[in-house]
């Protein structure tokens, strides 16, 4: 009986090792991932931020233009 109790509680920790082997594995995929996605985030941000200034820049020239016609227009009349 001993033996076998010695037995089961060598499998167990066995096991124990491989479970912590997968869980430290784990972890270091999921920092991984969250290196990723911060990368991704500021990729993200940057993009976003040209995006924004280029809009603006748009706008400006449509609103130039516009004021442009409104006074040729206005020395049309």
């Amino acid at each position: 009986m001993r033996s076998e109790t010695r037995a089961g509680f060598v499998a167990v920790r066995e096991e124990m090792g491989v479970m912590r082997t997968d869980i430290a594995e784990l972890r270091t995929e999921m920092a991984e991932q969250r290196t990723e996605i911060v990368k991704a985030r500021s990729a993200a941000h940057a993009d976003n931020k040209s995006l924004k200034a280029q809009m603006y820049g748009l706008l400006l020239a449509q609103a130039t233009l516009i004021v442009s016609l409104v006074l040729g227009l206005q020395r049309l009349l």
